[in-house]
């Protein structure tokens, strides 16, 4: 019997069972007598509760109200769960941008609402020098008012792609913010729906600042440089609206041709990218005064919705430094023209004893730019990439080659005096013909079998009609 005692305690896995059955034996032996313990302090405290009228008084009310708050919390847990299967909530803090979108956009399709707040409407898309001359020389129209719903926490839908969004809006406490410390009343506008899908609502928040955005870029930017030394930099000095393709005509599909490449160049990042190409366009439209050089760009800058960054090198604070800087801080989406390139720097052609001038006293330009500085900046190392660069000029025999290059000048375009078929078609913008001359041969057939009498034959060709004049 010994013998097997000893084999027994010489195996590890029974020496360890043994010891944690008697570690397990002695926890449950003291919890037992722990439970037991706390077992007969209650029955004690049970008992003195009982005795005692004051302490009775304050000790059930107490566990009531306890007991209700946890049945509360359990009821709202339950009550959030089952709400988060059936509606769907965004909040919309006036601190974020998207606020007055949101805003603007229930305000258009609140139709019915009869508790609005009246807002005088501000254009977004003005620059600060536009909105001094304003208030310096006086505003001739009336501002233009807008109605949002008010502050209110009552429910008020709207009406989005056939489903019903609740809108409430809260407000929240008034903190003074700015170096003006003006107060500022935080808001929050509460988008609720009911689905257990966020999209209607992500949706319905997305198209809201979509529209501002529209409402706001719906012109071109025209940005041209500062004339306050102090302040540098581009700045926009006002907003003209979008110029439509057909105002201005051009020959043989030109402008078809330019806008299809333009909008290649905007989408071939990759391309220049992995072919290690410098991501630069440039152009060059050259022909006549009076052409369309300019006009076409507007319209090209309206089509693609960029603006346009006019470069005048006439500034007497630009050198080649702050061209080149002012070039890479130029807004991303815009355009950079240079009008009359031919202008801006002077070749000398005369020679003195029979030697050519050196390139620093043949070229030269007003304003402390250099030829080599404008080079640099238009494709220099520092160069801004994205960027298309237009140049227009009445006499491309003037420019130097290394301007006017494959890599500076990719596209060459010449613009001239207006063709017969031109003025035409633009006859037929002004005046909205929709007769062409194959229809004036039908009508004249017609009139020739005595189909049609010659007074419609007269009126149809010669008032509906600008090729025939």
């Amino acid at each position: 019997m010994s013998d097997m005692v000893m084999a027994m305690l010489r195996n590890p896995r029974v020496v360890l069972a043994t010891g944690l059955f008697t570690v397990v034996s002695y926890i449950a032996g003291r919890r037992f007598k722990l439970a037991a313990r706390t077992l007969s302090m209650l029955t004690a405290f049970v008992d003195v509760v009982r005795q005692n009228q004051m302490l009775m008084g304050l000790l059930v009310p107490t566990g009531m109200g306890f007991l209700l708050y946890q049945l509360r919390w359990i009821a709202n847990t339950i009550y959030s769960e089952i709400r988060s299967l059936f509606l769907c909530q965004i909040q919309v803090k006036n601190s974020d941008k998207s606020f007055t979108a949101v805003l603007a956009y229930i305000a258009a399709l609140t139709t019915s609402e009869t508790n609005l707040v009246c807002t005088t409407k501000k254009k977004k898309n003005k620059g600060w020098r536009q909105r001094w001359i304003e208030g310096m020389s006086g505003v001739k129209t009336a501002p233009a008012v807008n109605y949002e719903p008010a502050q209110s926490s009552r429910l008020q839908f709207v009406e989005f792609k056939g489903h019903k969004i609740m809108v409430s809006r809260e407000k929240g406490q008034t903190i003074t913010t700015g170096y003006r410390r003006e107060p500022l009343e935080l808001e929050t506008i509460y988008l609720s729906a009911w689905s257990s899908s966020c999209t209607l609502i992500k949706e319905f928040i997305k198209t809201a600042v979509e529209m501002e955005f529209t409402e706001t870029n719906k012109g071109i930017g025209i940005f041209a440089l500062s004339s306050m030394s102090w302040y540098g930099g581009w700045e926009r000095v006002l907003t003209k609206d979008k110029r439509d393709r057909s105002s201005v005509v051009l020959a043989d599909e030109i402008s078809e041709q330019l806008i299809a490449d333009a909008k290649n160049f905007l989408d071939s990042h990759e391309w220049y990218r992995q072919r290690g190409i410098p991501y630069r366009r440039g152009y060059l439209l050259y022909g006549p005064p009076g052409s369309g050089k300019t006009s076409f760009v507007q319209v090209l800058a309206g089509e693609l919705n960029l603006d346009i960054c006019m470069l005048s090198l006439s500034n007497e604070n630009l050198n080649d430094e702050s061209l080149a800087t002012n070039l890479r801080d130029a807004p991303a989406d815009a355009v950079i023209l240079l009008e009359d390139v031919d202008a801006v720097f002077v070749e000398s052609r005369q020679q003195d004893d029979g030697a050519a001038a050196s390139v620093a006293q043949k070229r030269k330009a007003s304003g402390g730019v250099s030829f080599s500085g404008l080079l640099n900046a238009i494709d220099g190392v520092a160069s801004q990439e994205g960027r298309m660069f237009f140049m227009t000029t009445n006499y491309p025999d003037r420019l130097d080659s290394a301007l006017v290059r494959p890599g500076r000048c990719d596209v060459k375009i010449q613009l001239d005096y207006a063709t017969h078929a031109q003025v035409r078609r633009a006859e037929r913008k002004k005046h909205n013909c929709y007769i062409t001359c194959s229809s004036c041969a039908c009508v004249v057939a017609c009139l020739l079998a005595g189909l049609v009498p010659w007074m419609v034959a007269f009126f149809l060709v010669n008032c509906c009609c600008c090729c025939c004049w």
